[in-house]
């Protein structure tokens, strides 16, 4: 065998093992991470800020859309837009949605509409508002109709005390002409005779 093609061929071997050609490893794609997961080469994705999408391109880059956001706040299952504001689930408090997609609220002290037990100027008649759209009924004289979310009846002036003291005694009693007058100005209120 000719010198110069044993040489040639063992050149030939040696250049294919140093080049890593004889044992080729597998390619391998580029990956992206993006906010703690990992996404392959084409992969589409949202972007952290909720509004934007991003890709994973070949080079293992990550490219995003640079859309303005409009924030977004969700209240109790509803979706409100930056500078949106709306009546609170108490009723009496008011929450907006900030630039930032935050949800503020008042924080009001909220007293109840109606508290029926703390009402003595008023009769209720009916126990909610359903019931007042069918019931029927008629005020006393000097007393006026009234409906709240506790229900509806009649109602005389808030300064009118639950009773009237008659009661026979050194500083009490009352003429007939005071109690007609009491009983004018307040005819929800008994007297104690």
């Amino acid at each position: 065998m000719n010198p110069f093609k044993l040489i040639l061929v063992g050149a030939l071997v040696a250049s294919f093992v140093f080049s890593g050609c004889l044992y080729p490893e597998d390619p391998v794609d580029p990956v992206c991470s993006y906010d703690g997961k990992t996404y392959n080469v084409g992969d589409k994705f949202p972007s952290s800020d909720g509004c934007n999408t991003c890709v994973c391109d070949e080079k293992g880059n990550i490219a995003c859309t640079e859309m303005a956001c409009v924030a977004v706040c969700n209240y109790e299952g509803t979706i409100y837009y930056s500078g949106d504001s709306w009546k609170a689930s108490d009723g009496c408090n008011t929450c907006s949605c900030t630039d930032n997609g935050l949800v503020a609220c008042t924080k009001k002290l909220c007293l109840p509409a109606c508290d029926p037990k703390n009402e003595p100027y008023r009769q209720y008649v009916g126990g909610s508002p359903e019931q007042c759209q069918v019931i029927k009924f008629v005020c006393a004289p000097g007393a006026s109709y009234f409906a709240n979310d506790c229900g509806c009846g009649c109602e005389q002036p808030k300064e009118c005390p639950q009773w009237l003291n008659c009661m026979p005694g050194p500083d009490a009693g009352c003429s007939q002409d005071e109690i007609a007058a009491f009983k004018a100005k307040c005819p929800l209120s008994g007297i104690a005779y």
